[in-house]
């Protein structure tokens, strides 16, 4: 009885003593601070075998830095490849350029076939946000004219005011150069009216409006090459909601005494009139475009030009034309139906927050 129980000490004792061994050979194979350095040593000594154990250990234990992790996917890289294990070859080269989407290859420091399965490998931008800063040239259609009398002019053209926009956006690439986009911006522009009068008053009007708005924009972007510089245009739809739509108003006339030859001027005139009840401050459109962008490593910048225009209701509410009875009866103010489009000049930078990386 004392032998056996001697015999199954023994037993253990030597089980334990060959697990301690093989858990300091482990530590030691797979020390964070040298392995790379020493499977580098067994790739080039052809121990292709043991330098993939110890990569593959040390990428799965060590906490390695992003230079590291490359460094450990390249040799793993050229020691699958020279045990044949092409799928391990494309899945380390997708794990690579995870690691950094800019990675390039070196020319004439890997044998050929590392290239080849290297060019197999495609790269684009997935998800990408940015900001976005833009000039605006609006311009005011005409499509109904109305007039308070036939003395004065109502049918001279809106003169419009350069705006500016500004906004936020984010883009989607789900398909290999196309992408859905969506920004959302805020807009300032305006226009002034003149109106003159023809008959012994000579009566001028000057009528200006500024008119603010937040916008919405989903469209559809096609990109065209494979190269740093990427040409591309658009096309989708927007949504405005006006928030505010304030005017100033003045008016000069002459007016003659009947009895004596005195002529008096007259002057009036008044700010901050508040329009908005007389605007439609939802409206829908169409938005097309044209640019072109820059990649550098992370970071897009755009340039485009676009033409956007109101297709569902104009910027007059013809239910309201009348509201403003002071506009009406003392400065014989009035508005047409008037459509409104605009070209946008854009300047816009994003950073890519994810790639996608595939093998062909």
């Amino acid at each position: 009885m004392m032998l056996r129980s001697n015999r199954y000490i023994i037993f253990i004792f030597g089980l334990m003593l060959m697990l301690s061994s093989v858990a300091g050979y482990a530590q030691k194979s797979t020390n964070c601070a040298t392995a790379i350095k020493e499977a580098d040593e067994m790739y080039r000594e052809g121990n292709y075998d043991n330098a993939v154990l110890l990569l593959n250990s040390a990428l799965k234990e060590c906490k390695l830095s992003k230079r590291e992790k490359e460094d450990a996917y390249l040799i793993l890289a050229q020691a699958y490849l020279e045990k044949e294990q092409y799928a391990e070859v494309n899945q380390l080269f997708i794990k690579l350029l995870n690691n950094d989407p800019n990675f390039k290859l070196k020319d004439s420091l890997y044998q050929d076939d590392f290239y080849t399965y290297y060019d197999r490998i495609k790269i684009r931008p997935l998800f990408s946000a940015g900001l976005k800063l833009g000039l605006n040239f609006p311009h005011y259609a005409i499509k109904n004219l109305y007039s308070l009398n036939n003395a004065n002019n109502y049918s001279l053209a809106y003169k419009p005011e350069v705006g500016y926009s500004y906004g936020a956006f984010a883009e989607w690439q789900f398909h290999n150069n196309i992408s859905f986009v969506t920004d959302n911006d805020f807009s300032k522009m305006g226009y002034s009216r003149t109106i003159n009068g023809s008959d012994v008053n000579k009566s001028i009007l000057n009528y200006s409006e500024v008119l603010k708005s937040f916008e919405t924009s989903l469209y559809v972007k096609k990109y065209f090459l494979h190269k740093q510089f990427k040409p591309f245009i658009y096309l989708g739809g927007y949504y405005t909601h006006l928030n505010n739509a304030t005017a100033n108003v003045e008016l000069t006339y002459k007016l003659k005494d009947n009895i004596t030859p005195d002529v008096d001027n007259y002057y009036l005139n008044k700010s901050n009139v508040d329009m908005i009840g007389m605007r439609n401050t939802n409206r829908f459109g169409v938005i097309s475009g044209i640019g072109v962008s820059y990649k550098t490593k992370n970071i897009l910048l755009s340039a485009d030009v676009s033409y956007r225009v109101d297709v569902v209701r104009n910027l007059t509410n013809s239910a309201n034309r009348y509201q403003n009875e002071d506009l009406l009866f003392t400065y014989y103010y009035i508005d047409n139906n008037v459509n409104l489009s605009r070209v946008d000049i854009t300047f816009s930078v994003a950073y890519i927050l994810k790639y996608s990386v595939k093998s062909n």
